[in-house]
Order: structure tokens, then C-alpha cells, then sequence
């Protein structure tokens, strides 16, 4: 439904005012049927913010209340949305004089025959506070400032155009700073707090989005007509009229057009306001400004692998619960006393598939008497195979000549698959210590008398525990298993042991994420985690940690080559790739080491079996306080890294252990960023400040900025960026044509020492230095009701007083369209 009805101002222009009901993108008016509706007595009357504490509110938002004469209810112009009804007021020429939305909320009206009902609406713009975030393209991104604004003022749904100051800009770059600024997508999505919230719970308002970009670059944000413009005051003020703008067409990328607009101020005389409505006082003076920096931060550049897994364990064909055949429990050459449970634990919210495999191994003499001493222990092993999109565990079969890679093949996971393969395997496990054993047979006699897997392992643990479900806390593992030469599977498949120097991928993260900027001065990256090997056993594939000498091995008192006790990785990044020493356009391999060169820890009965760590690198003088492999970014580098772990080498030494299986746990890549001075002002958010007077501090409500200038501190999605020949680089200082000689020889506003000497400064720097100008003295606030024409003049005019002898700027108006009349709250621009 179409509510359309018409008016006249007291100048005799015609108004005509449409109310679209049930409106959606994709609403075609010519489908609709039109109602004609009466209009009150004050048919239209329009508001615009106040600039609240300051007259630099970034967003200026503009309000409308209708007048309706009706002898019914009207009730379909109620909507639950931001966008279900939409409102236009427009000029006896059919241009946009405003265009918004009715708010979503019914009016208030008595219950008589005739009534004259109120409908509040709002502008466009004020409706983004009910919008969440989305990204410009299907992921996050690195984009520009341009980018982002075009895409929140599409979702507005109202304007055509949009008009930003050419007054700010980066020294060294021609065009629109939006063109020129770039910020992470992911700034505009909080921490989430749960892993059952997803990016719409954490996101911003396309509201907060839009007041932060305009905060940065020094601007309030305000719908004129069927247009928004990013307005600098102090540009309004220096230029007298004339302004510099560039024009944005908002459903287009083409690149803005640049033009000068020179606008008379509006004199204010004696007849340009109604008699008796002037009143002159005087505005807030602070004698304190402070702009605050609160950053998003992240640590983890590859986000946990085992964030968002699911579990993909099957039914295992080889166990048998109770055991029926002849073979020892821990004979992985016939079927495996064992069954598949139903448990919760280790599944993420959400995952529905809660199979998890538990059996009984042996490891010790009885397993292999050529590599073990005695005592042979029993361990009740529980395990689930998992699956994360973020991740590729590749998986190998070999077919008597090459090596296959069968991934796609295996969607589902159990224990035999891991002895017929070679290749990562993602997994929770959690082993239960039973007891030692002399006679093997006897338990696995003992295991034809048990159907019940966790009653058997309970009974051989200790029965007077809880029960064996409850004692479960399972750690995350990445399995890399490369098989011994000549052993069975159960796929009957030739198995050959991948020794040589070929390069197969075992895992690979993929790059899901392009949305991180991250460099700078003292930033690493650091690869921490640990390691579990196992050269020894014939088909353990679990992560054995015997750090209490559970397992003994016979020719532990050999030396393995630690010059082979490492993993081959590829670390890649906007091209260029980590060699080990230095970032090179090479696609290339570097070394990650677990264990130092140390006689002792050279022992392979000092370390197989026990919980080794990736080698420090970390030094005192990076400043760093966490450890693990080090790697110094490349500058500003965008997105997250892309890291590849290949097939295990075997170790070699003194006796030829083999590289059968290594469990890597906790692995991850963390950025941080160095203190080399240790003065703990890493862990501080940035804050620039101007006391102008300390005798008598009257301070003004801190200034909060989310899109920030990076700060050398932590690693985060906040900081703005531009773009260079050879990538990317942090915007450090912008420049700022109105104020250019306000800071020249002022003293920085943060911890850089000196003073200004080529009038640029950080867009912090630039707030707190026109916040101080402006409120540093008591500027005159004028409130008077003006009979201006304020559809023909727009809200940012400047205005003049011959009599008072200064410029003002709207801080707040209303406008009754029918009666000419604005009333309106005139701030001095200093």
C-alpha cells in the first residue's frame, strides 16, 4: 500500500509525502495501489542530532514526525523491521527533500471515530543502528575504506551519492583518502565469547562501522536530500564557503570525480529570524583531551585446528568386544579387542556424531621382545577422529611403485584405516594406564569373558575409581604416520615405509582467512607445540606419552642424529616464502626442530615416548615473552600464513630409528609482537592527550577510537593500512589542509618526542588538537528560529553573524517544513 498525501508550505511550494508500506528491496511501486491520506496541521517536521558533548559527532542522523488525519488505524504502516516502511517527502518538482523509514514501533492514538495520529520515522542512515555487519565480498577481508562505506550505504536503501571532504589525506597520495585507507574486515566483529555464537552475534551495527571509519578521517557523516556527506568542519570554516569534495556514485565502483562547491554563508540579520527567539550563551570549555585507542587484538595467526572440528570416527570392521579369535590383545595382525562407544566427550556443540572407538593395546616385550625390555604394559586407549575444513590431513596408499594420495576416499576414519595408511590423521585421545603384564595370554583369555570394553579396562585399572567415561579428558593431537616397511594392514595393500627425501604434504592449512594486516617493527612469528615420536612399536598409531618410564626400550642408550630430528615445513605469505633464514620469492623449506643438540636429550630412551617441544629460538633481545621457533615478518604482510608439515625423515644415528609415527600436540602459530625495553607498555592501550591547562583540569568525556593507527604494541585487526609498489604498509600520519598551520611546532600527543614540523600528524593527534582548539576557550552557542529555506540550504552551511562577528556551524535543528520555520542550535566554529 501506497499512504500519499500532499501539502503546502506557507511560501505556496507543494510537498508531497509518500508512505510505502510493506517495503523491501526489491518493492516495485508500479505493482502497489495508491491511497490518498489527509495530513495534519504540522504535516512534516524534521530533526537533526545534536553533537552531544562536542560538535564532532561522526554520525549526524536526522529524524522526521508525520501528521495523519484518519477515521481509521493505519495499521499496516507498523513494521517489526528497520525497513518495512519507508517514507519520501518530496518537492513540488519531484526531487528528495528526505527519505527514511518509519520507526519500528506502533504509534500512540486514542480510540475515536477521527484522530490525528503521530508516525516517527528515521533517516536512513539512523536506521543502520539495526543492521548488522556483513562482509563486502563472501569471507573477510583487507578493504578499503571506499569499499566499506559504499557497501553500509547500499544497505540504507535511500541514497544515490555520496560527498567526501578533500580536506585530510596521506602525504604522497593523490585521490580520496577513502580510496587511500585500508582496515580489516574482521575489526568490525568482537571476540566471541562462546563457540555456539557466530560472526552475526559478535558483529557491529553497520552504524558503528560507518562512525568509526568517519571518526578516523576527521568527519560527521549526514543525509542531505537522497545523498550523505562526510563533512570536516574545519574545512566548512577555513574555506568560508567553498569546499573541496569527492563525489562517490554508491552502486558503482568507479572512482570518485573531484570538484570545489563554493556556498555563501548564511548571513544571520534582522529579518532572517523570528522576533523574540534568539538567546546567546556561552559553550563548555575542557581544559582535558583524551583519545583512546581500544584495539581488536588476536595472538593466534592460524586460528586453533581444532576449533569448529567434527568428529568423523566409524565403526571399526576389526573389533571385537567380546574377543572371539586366538590372537593377543596387543597383535595388531588380526582383529583388535575393542569396540565403538557412544560418548559426548571431546565433540564440539553441535556435532551429532558421537562414536568414539576404545580398545585394549599392549606395549612392551610381548609386542616386539627385539626393541622392548620387559615389563609389557596394557593401556586402554580411547580415540576420535576428527575433521576441520581449515585443515587437509592428506592421506597416501602405496601402489607398489608411487605414492596415492586416497584423501577424498577416506570421509570417515577408524583405527584400521591408520594401520593401511600413511598420512595425518586429526584426533582426541586420551590413554588409560592398566598394568603391567608377564603372561599376555592370560588377559586375552581373560577378554572372551568381557563384552563390555570399559568394564574390562576399569577392572584392570582400579575397579574402585568412577567409572572409566568419567575419568576421561582428552587432549588434541595431528598423528603424521609413516608405517614400517613390510608390515600388514587390513587393506591388504602393499606397505612401504616413506623414507626418502620426496616431498609429500601431510597437512596443510588453507587459507580461509585473507583479513589480517600484521607487521611492523620487532613482529615475529612464533611456531610452538608439542612432540611425541615413536620409532619402536609395530602398530601403536596413538600418541604413546610414557614420561614416567612405562616403557623401556632395549637399545635406548643410542644416539639418534639430531640433525634429523626435525619436521620439513613450508611457511608461505603474500608470495614469499620462509627459508629458514630469511623471506624469499622461492617456494621453499625450512626445518623445524624438537630436540637440541645435547648428549643426554640425544638418547632415544630420553626422548621416544616423552612429550618433546618444538626448539626455542627466541632470544632476550626480541622482547618476547613466549618461546618457541621464531620468525620475523616480512613488513606488513595481509591475511594468515599457509603452513605445509611434509612426511617425517626417519632420524638415522648410531641405530637407524625410524620416523613410524610422530604426534604433534597444541601446535600453533602465534604473532607477537617484541618489547625489546621490557616496559611492560605493550600491555597498555595507546592514549593521546593534550592537558592545556593543569591547574584546573575540566576534562571532556575520552574519546574512543576502534579504527586506529598502528602502535607498534599487539597484533590486531584495528590498525589502518595503504597500499605501496611493493604491498602494504601502516598509515602512520595524515595530513589535514585546514588545520595545517594550527600544528605546526605542537608537541606530539603521544610518546614520540619533539614537535611538529611538517604539519602532519596521527588521526588521533588530529582529534585531540581540534577538540582542544575548539573547547580550549568558551565559544558562543546561538539558539534561534530562523526563516530559512533549510531544504534549499543544507544542514553543514556556515553561518555568519556581523553582530557577534563569527562563523557557526548547525549543531541541532528542527524544521517545520509547512511553516518555514528552523529552529536551530548555532555553535561558534573556532
Amino acid at each position: 500500500m501506497i499512504y500519499q498525501g500532499k501539502f503546502k508550505d506557507f511560501e505556496g511550494s507543494t510537498h508531497t509525502l509518500r508512505i510505502f508500506t510493506g517495503w523491501s528491496p526489491s518493492y516495485n511501486a508500479n505493482n502497489d495501489t495508491t491511497t490518498d491520506i489527509t495530513l495534519g496541521e504540522t504535516p512534516f517536521v524534521t530533526t537533526m542530532d545534536s553533537g552531544d558533548d562536542t560538535i564532532y559527532k561522526p554520525l549526524k542522523c536526522t529524524g522526521a514526525t508525520i501528521q495523519v488525519v484518519t477515521d481509521g488505524y493505519m495499521f499496516d504502516i507498523y513494521s517489526a523491521t528497520a525497513h518495512g516502511t519507508k517514507v519520501e517527502l518530496r518537492s513540488a518538482s519531484n526531487l528528495v527533500e528526505w527519505v527514511g523509514f518509519a520507526t519500528p514501533n506502533l504509534y500512540d492514538m486514542g480510540y475515536q471515530a477521527i484522530e490525528t495520529i503521530e508516525v516517527e520515522c528515521i533517516d536512513g542512515l539512523s536506521s543502520l543502528q539495526y543492521i548488522k555487519y556483513t562482509p563486502v565480498g563472501s569471507t573477510k577481508a583487507v578493504r578499503s575504506f571506499a569499499e566499506i562505506v559504499r557497501h553500509i550505504l547500499q544497505q540504507c536503501h535511500c541514497y544515490s551519492k555520496c560527498y567526501v571532504s578533500s580536506n585530510s589525506g596521506i602525504s604522497g597520495k593523490s585521490g580520496c583518502i577513502m580510496d587511500n585507507l585500508y582496515v580489516s574486515e574482521s575489526n568490525f566483529f568482537d571476540k566471541k565469547s562462546d563457540d555456539r555464537k557466530t560472526d552475526a552475534d559478535a558483529a557491529w551495527t553497520c552504524q558503528e562501522v560507518l562512525e568509526q571509519l568517519a571518526q578516523y578521517i576527521g568527519c560527521s557523516v549526514m543525509a542531505y536530500t537522497n545523498n550523505v556527506y562526510f563533512v570536516d568542519y574545519d574545512a566548512v570554516k577555513a574555506g568560508n564557503g567553498r569546499t573541496g569534495w569527492f563525489e562517490y556514485n554508491i552502486g558503482s565502483s568507479a572512482a570518485p570525480s573531484s570538484s570545489t562547491v563554493s556556498m555563501t554563508p548564511f548571513a544571520i540579520s534582522q529579518g532572517s529570524h523570528f522576533e523574540g527567539s534568539a538567546k546567546l550563551s556561552m559553550g563548555d570549555v575542557f581544559n582535558k583531551i583524551t583519545v583512546k585507542c581500544t584495539l581488536n587484538d588476536y595472538d593466534d595467526v592460524l586460528p586453533d585446528l581444532f576449533k569448529g572440528a567434527t568428529n568423523i570416527t566409524k565403526t571399526d570392521p576389526h573389533m571385537e568386544c567380546p574377543r572371539v579369535t586366538s590372537y593377543n590383545i596387543g597383535d595388531d595382525r588380526g582383529p583388535i579387542y575393542g569396540d565403538v562407544v557412544e560418548h559426548e566427550a571431546g565433540n564440539m556443540s553441535g556435532d551429532t556424531n558421537t562414536k568414539m572407538l576404545v580398545f585394549v593395546d599392549a606395549n612392551g616385550e610381548a609386542d616386539n621382545n627385539s626393541t622392548f625390555q620387559s615389563p609389557t604394559w596394557l593401556s586402554g586407549v580411547f580415540i576420535k577422529y576428527m575433521d576441520n575444513p581449515s585443515v587437509t590431513c592428506h592421506k597416501y596408499l602405496y601402489n607398489g611403485s608411487t605414492w596415492d594420495d586416497v584423501t577424498a576416499n577416506y570421509p570417515t576414519i577408524c583405527y584400521s584405516d591408520t594401520l593401511a595408511l600413511s598420512g595425518a590423521f586429526m584426533i582426541r585421545s586420551e590413554i588409560l594406564w592398566m598394568r603391567t603384564v608377564l603372561l599376555l595370554g592370560k588377559y586375552s583369555q581373560r577378554a572372551h569373558e568381557y563384552d563390555d570394553i570399559y568394564k574390562y579396562i576399569k577392572d584392570f585399572t582400579d575397579s574402585s575409581k568412577e567409572d572409566i567415561a568419567s575419568r576421561l579428558d582428552m587432549a588434541d593431537y595431528i598423528l603424521l604416520i609413516n608405517p614400517l616397511a613390510g608390515q600388514p594392514n587390513y587393506s591388504n595393500a602393499a606397505t612401504e615405509h616413506m623414507w626418502d627425501t620426496t616431498a609429500y604434504p601431510y597437512v596443510e592449512t588453507e587459507l580461509a582467512d585473507t583479513s589480517a594486516l600484521y607487521g611492523g617493527d620487532n613482529a615475529y612469528y612464533v611456531i610452538s607445540g608439542g612432540v611425541l615420536w615413536d620409532g619402536a612399536t609395530k602398530n601403536s598409531n596413538y600418541p604413546i606419552d610414557s614420561g614416567n618410564e612405562k616403557i623401556d626400550i632395549n637399545n635406548g642408550r643410542k644416539d639418534i642424529s639430531q640433525t634429523m630430528a626435525y619436521l620439513r615445513c613450508k611457511l608461505e605469505q603474500d608470495g614469499k616464502w620462509w627459508n629458514g633464514e630469511q623471506w624469499t620469492s622461492t617456494e621453499s623449506i625450512f626445518k623445524l626442530y624438537f630436540l637440541k643438540e645435547n648428549t643426554e636429550e640425544l638418547r632415544a630412551d630420553a626422548n621416544m615416548f616423552k612429550e618433546l617441544h618444538i626448539v626455542n629460538t627466541v632470544t632476550w633481545d626480541m622482547g618476547l615473552d613466549i618461546t618457541g621457533y621464531a620468525i620475523p615478518v616480512p613488513g606488513v604482510v595481509s591475511g594468515t600464513p599457509k603452513l605445509t608439515i611434509l612426511n617425517p625423515m626417519d632420524f638415522g644415528g648410531a641405530s637407524p630409528y625410524q620416523a613410524r609415527m610422530i604426534a604433534l600436540k597444541n601446535l600453533k602459530i602465534t604473532a607477537a609482537i617484541g618489547d625489546p625495553s621490557y616496559s611492560d607498555a605493550m600491555d597498555t592501550d595507546t592514549e593521546y592527550t593534550n592537558i592545556i591547562n593543569p591547574d584546573y583540569v575540566s576534562e571532556a568525556n575520552e574519546v574512543e577510537f576502534k579504527v586506529c593507527t598502528w602502535d607498534n604494541k599487539k597484533p590486531n585487526f584495528s590498525a589502518v593500512s595503504t597500499t605501496t609498489d611493493s604491498g602494504w604498509c601502516f598509515v602512520d600520519r595524515l595530513t589535514n589542509s585546514a588545520l595545517a598551520t594550527d600544528a605546526q611546532s605542537v608537541t606530539y600527543f603521544h610518546d614520540t618526542t619533539g614537535t611538529v614540523s611538517d604539519g602532519t600528524l596521527r588521526a588521533e593527534e588530529w582529534m585531540v588538537l581540534r577538540l582542544s582548539k575548539q573547547y580550549s576557550s568558551p565559544a558562543k552557542v546561538f539558539n534561534v528560529s530562523l526563516k530559512a529555506p533549510m531544504f534549499v540550504t543544507p544542514p553543514f552551511l556556515l553561518f555568519t553573524s556581523e553582530t557577534l562577528g563569527c562563523s557557526f556551524i548547525a549543531d541541532k535543528l528542527e524544521f517545520d517544513v509547512k511553516r518555514r520555520k528552523c529552529d536551530i542550535k548555532l555553535v561558534e566554529k573556532i
